[in-house]
C-alpha cells in the first residue's frame, strides 16, 4: 500500500494521509464506514531504525 519512502512518510505528513485516505476509504465505505478524520501522531518502530538514521533530527 505504501509507495513513500522513510523519510517522506516523516517528513510530509499531509500526502501521507492523504494517500492513506485514498486507499482505506473504498474499503470502509463497503463495510458501511465512514471515515470523518484522522491523524497522525508520531512515528515509531521496533527496531529504532528510525533514531538510528537521525531522520527525526534532520526534519
Amino acid at each position: 500500500m505504501c509507495k513513500m519512502k522513510l523519510r517522506e512518510l516523516i517528513g510530509d505528513r499531509k500526502t501521507f494521509v492523504s494517500r492513506v485516505s485514498e486507499n482505506v476509504i473504498p474499503d470502509l465505505e463497503k463495510m458501511g464506514i465512514e471515515l470523518v478524520s484522522f491523524s497522525v501522531q508520531n512515528f515509531l518502530d521496533e527496531n529504532d531504525v528510525i533514531n538510528n538514521l537521525i531522520i527525526y533530527r534532520r526534519l
